[in-house]
C-alpha cells in the first residue's frame, strides 16, 4: 500500500485481493485505492487473515507486518483469482442475456437459474 495524498493506492496482484476482500473497484491498470480513513480497517482485516503487508509512506518509515511462514497471501491470492474468474463469467453471461431478443428463450434461461439458486 503506497500513501498517495489522503489515499493509498494498491498495485497487481494487491489490487486484485483488495478488490476480493473489500470490493474496491479496479482500474484498468490493476490499481485500487481506499481513502486513508479506512487503514484501520484494512489492516486489521489483514492481520485477522494472516496476510503479510507494507504500507509505504513517503516521508516516514514504512509498516511492515511479515507473517513468514504463515502468510496467506497466496492462500487468498488463488482465491482472488477464481473470484475474478467468476466475475468474468458472469459478466459476459449478463452481456449475452441482455443481447437477447427471444421472450420465450429468456424466459426459460432465468426460469432455469431461479431454480437453481432456489436449490442451494
Amino acid at each position: 500500500m503506497f500513501k498517495r495524498g489522503k489515499f493509498f493506492v494498491v498495485y497487481d496482484d494487491d489490487a486484485f485481493i483488495f478488490h476480493y476482500l473489500f470490493g474496491y473497484k479496479l482500474t484498468k491498470n490493476d490499481t485500487t485505492g481506499f481513502p486513508e480513513t479506512q487503514l484501520n480497517k484494512i489492516t486489521n482485516t489483514l492481520e485477522d487473515k494472516k496476510i503479510s503487508y507494507q504500507v509505504i509512506y513517503k516521508d516516514k518509515d514504512p509498516i511492515v507486518k511479515d507473517y513468514s511462514n504463515l502468510n496467506n497471501y497466496y492462500k487468498v491470492l488463488n482465491k482472488t483469482i477464481e473470484y475474478l474468474d467468476m466475475e468474468t463469467k458472469i459478466g459476459s453471461l449478463k452481456k449475452q442475456i441482455e443481447e437477447i431478443d427471444n421472450y420465450e428463450l429468456l424466459c426459460r434461461i432465468v426460469e432455469v437459474i431461479n431454480n437453481e439458486l432456489e436449490r442451494r
